[in-house]
């Protein structure tokens, strides 16, 4: 009995503890994020490869960390938030960083089988990419289902260990 318990209690803690890993879109760019001019919004974008953020998902909530410190230049992490504001329209919200201690991020993200991201949130119908510049492309998440403007493409996303 005594075996079987600790057996089980190692399992446990190691299952609550956060895997690191990149988020790769179907249509080849990777998770990353950008800090505006007056630093209160750090946008989520989809770059290339070499801009790819290390992230977590935590098993306990099903929350997402990026890590950010090629950003801001320090060590640092922010949860994903997809928040309630209008993006491109109010079809499409705009997908930021938030605050953890605030407790201003989203949950209930969470891994298939096959490595693809999923989440259980009302309202959510997937997310948009749309050209921000060359290369680059702003994350939104769609509130409706249907065709997408043109600047933009709907994206999935599947979990990639390494680059």
């Amino acid at each position: 009995f005594f075996l079987s318990f600790l057996t089980l209690s190692a399992t446990s803690a190691i299952a609550s503890h956060p895997y690191r890993y990149y988020l790769k879109s179907n249509n080849g760019y990777y998770l990353s994020s950008s800090m505006t001019y007056n630093g209160h919004i750090n946008y989520v974008l989809l770059a290339g490869e070499s801009l790819a953020q290390p992230l977590n998902l935590y098993t306990g909530d099903g929350s997402i960390t990026v890590e950010t410190s090629n950003v801001i230049g320090a060590s640092s992490q922010a949860p994903l938030l997809l928040s309630d504001n209008a993006g491109i329209s109010e079809t499409y919200k705009q997908v930021i960083l938030g605050e953890q201690k605030s407790g201003t991020y989203t949950k209930d993200f969470s891994f298939a089988d096959d490595g693809g991201l999923g989440l259980k949130k009302d309202g959510f119908h997937g997310f948009v990419a749309c050209t921000a510049s060359k290369d680059v492309k702003q994350l939104y998440w769609a509130t409706v289902d249907g065709d997408v403007p043109v600047c933009c493409e709907k994206v999935s996303f599947t979990r990639q260990w390494y680059l």
